[in-house]
């Protein structure tokens, strides 16, 4: 059990860290408010935001155990469905990293240019990063994306099916989306305007290699599944 609880946190806390990184309206808005000299109210936004994310986590948990339940009969009737989905995600991921790597625009718009709407900014920024989080619903990727990476971890038994290890995934995946606000809110915190281009781009970098070495690792495992 100590063992199902580590993996769990563990995995938690990358695959939260791993999909708060690209870009969004959070870590914008986060930049924002660094920009003015606010990294207090950076992270006020950024926890507003994460807690958001637990109940999104718990979301897609309980909704893709509901669907793989009622549709694992077709799946193991039917592998060659799964295979094309999962070959789909690989390439769909080593495309947004060549994209980040090559192909990613220099951000030429100054981060003191992007602004909340008027209304939001009256808010508490705990509850500015609530009422910004709750616009991730309407991105066509964003909860699919979720709920295909807890079917992942369902099928494939990384995580128990039980409520304990779906509300501590949902738990620990909340606290790796604050850890990548942490990361954002030191590294931006004291730079420069000048600079605030290159540190994008070494940001872009990093995110692209990121999915680049998973999305490999996962057509390794995906060719070694369809062949062996």
């Amino acid at each position: 059990m100590i063992t199902s609880i580590i993996l769990t946190t563990l995995i938690g806390l990358v695959s939260g860290v791993i999909l708060a990184t690209p870009p969004g309206v959070i870590n914008l808005t986060i930049l924002h408010c660094l920009s003015q000299g606010k990294p207090r109210k950076a992270l006020w936004v950024g926890a507003g935001s994460a807690t958001l994310d637990v109940f999104y986590g718990a979301l897609a948990m309980y909704s893709a155990s509901a669907v793989y339940g009622a549709l694992s009969g077709f799946i193991e009737r039917n592998p060659l469905t799964m295979k094309s989905l999962e070959g789909f995600l690989i390439l769909g991921l080593i495309g947004f990293a060549v994209y980040k790597l090559f192909f990613e625009s220099q951000h030429e718009k100054p981060i003191q240019e992007v602004e909340p709407p008027v209304g939001a900014r009256k808010l508490h920024p705990f509850f500015l990063g609530c009422a910004l989080a709750l616009t991730h619903i309407v991105v066509p990727t964003f909860l699919p994306g979720y709920a295909y990476l807890a079917a992942i971890l369902i099928s494939t038994k990384l995580i128990p099916d039980t409520n304990f290890y779906y509300c501590l995934m949902s738990l620990f995946f909340g606290v790796g989306n604050f850890v990548w606000v942490l990361c954002i809110v030191g590294y931006f915190r004291d730079a420069d305007p000048a600079e605030e281009k290159a540190r994008f781009r070494r940001i872009d970098v990093t995110i692209g290699i990121l999915f680049l070495v998973i999305g490999t690792l996962g057509a390794f495992r995906f060719l070694h599944s369809v062949f062996s």
